[in-house]
């Protein structure tokens, strides 16, 4: 499955069975998940499921993943948040009321938002999640069992009449979940929350509630930015009115009918950097970035961030990783305090045609808080082994610059061509001598 799945061999392999057809044989493929969605602790004909997307963090890094899920209304686009698991990231989002039969994962989305990379990957297998339909009637009907897919005779689909009952007896919106772009924000810089809602009617009106630190609250109108009324993406970019911690408390809803549905939400929140480190910052990176993004082999690259802690950081690590190799860098505080500083660090870089980027950065303050960063790569150059005119034996790229610099000369070629044919008259002159002597 391109760009879900691959082997990590790219051999072909062929897999013989022989013998009387009864015989079970075994082998061993390995595969390397790069996105792995699937529906998680699934329970057949449960109203609600979990989606799960795992990503490989050695593979490559993303900013955001979301999902295309299609049901019987059509398709809906949905953000997933995230869990760090070692080198893999684990981004979900619980669906607490799928719509009726089938609800399958049609479409994964990644991107980048800080490198500018997107893709869209189509789910070549049927992911779905099957809710049981409830509906009444006669058991007349298209033969054939399990999967359902027929209509009752002289009747509407089963799934579709189970679907209008439910538009009459549950017109309150339904929040579905909420997201913020970013963790960590400059005291007046913007951030932007996103929540997916949905009707039987429209959505028309969506409002979120924030609580700093001293209960003072904000209200932020979110628009409708993707999708429709009946299912769609709500968001909002904004500027938080204190420093500290920003949570998300509550969302109104309101539809086209003027029914209202306020929801509590809980484990969404932000921070607002100020001046002044607040009881409650704990392991908190501002920013990390490489000091440069190509370089020779045998060169050095430096890291450079700043980390908050109210308690004091004692100590900051960070990771760069490749395909094939993981490389800690303990970084010094430069600057700053404990609880606000900034802290560097350097590396040499040998591997050429090597890609490293910074996966992680461990603060230490007593408890090892591991953050992952994105966007922040370096690649260590090719380079193209020189070889001896004299012996064919490769040679430093340092030692051979007098040769290249000989190569360049104008007068270089023409040399070596009269060289090259006095040689041939030694060799020819030689041989006629030699047949006179005979």
């Amino acid at each position: 499955m391109p760009g879900i799945l691959y082997t990590s061999s790219s051999r072909d392999v062929v897999v013989k069975a022989s013998g009387d057809g009864m015989t079970n044989e075994t082998f061993n493929v390995t595969v390397i998940n790069d996105i792995n969605p699937f529906w998680g602790e699934d329970t057949i004909g449960a109203p609600g499921g979990t989606v799960h997307v795992f990503t490989n963090d050695l593979v490559r890094n993303y900013t955001n993943v979301s999902v295309v899920l299609s049901d019987s209304a059509g398709e809906h686009l949905a953000y997933l948040g995230y869990e760090f698991h070692g080198d893999e990231t684990d981004w979900k989002q619980l669906f607490e009321s799928l719509a009726q039969g089938n609800t399958a994962i049609a479409k994964v989305i990644v991107e980048n938002n800080e490198t500018g990379y997107y893709r869209e990957h189509i789910v070549p297998t049927l992911l779905a999640h099957y809710r049981q339909v409830t509906s009444s009637g006669g058991s007349s009907g298209s033969s054939g069992g399990g999967g359902g897919g027929g209509f009752f005779k002289n009747e509407k689909n089963p799934v579709i009449k189970a679907q209008e009952e439910e538009v009459a007896t549950n017109t309150a919106p339904e929040f579905i979940y909420a997201v913020f772009d970013k963790d960590v924000i400059q005291a007046g810089e913007e951030n932007e929350i996103r929540m997916d809602a949905r009707d039987n009617g429209e959505v028309e009106k969506v409002e979120a509630t924030l609580v700093d630190e001293k209960g003072a609250t904000q209200r932020i109108s979110l628009k409708l930015t993707q999708g429709n009324g009946g299912y769609g993406t709500w968001s909002a970019t904004f500027r938080a009115t204190s420093d500290g911690k920003q949570t998300l408390t509550q969302v109104k809803m309101t539809d086209n009918l003027g029914v209202s549905e306020t929801v509590a939400v809980e484990g969404r929140s932000f921070w607002v950097l100020g001046s002044d480190v607040k009881p409650g910052e704990s392991g908190l990176l501002v920013y990390a970035i490489l000091g440069a993004n190509e370089i020779k082999p045998g060169e050095p690259v430096s890291v450079k961030l700043d980390a908050r802690d109210f308690n004091g950081v004692n100590g900051v690590t960070a990771l760069l990783r490749s395909k094939t190799k993981e490389i800690p860098v303990v970084l010094q505080r430069t600057s700053g305090t404990a609880q606000y500083g900034t802290w560097e660090g350097e590396v040499v870089l040998d591997t050429p045609d090597t890609t490293y980027t910074l996966a992680s950065v461990t603060i230490d303050n007593g408890e090892k808080n591991e953050v992952k960063v994105y966007g922040q790569k370096v690649y260590v150059e090719y380079v193209n082994p020189q070889g001896n005119l004299l012996t064919g034996n490769v040679v430093a790229e340092e030692s051979d610059s007098r040769l290249r610099q000989a190569i360049r000369n104008p007068a270089t070629p023409l040399f070596i061509g009269l060289a090259g044919m006095a040689v041939a008259i030694v060799i020819v002159l030689s041989t006629f001598f030699k047949r006179d002597d005979d």
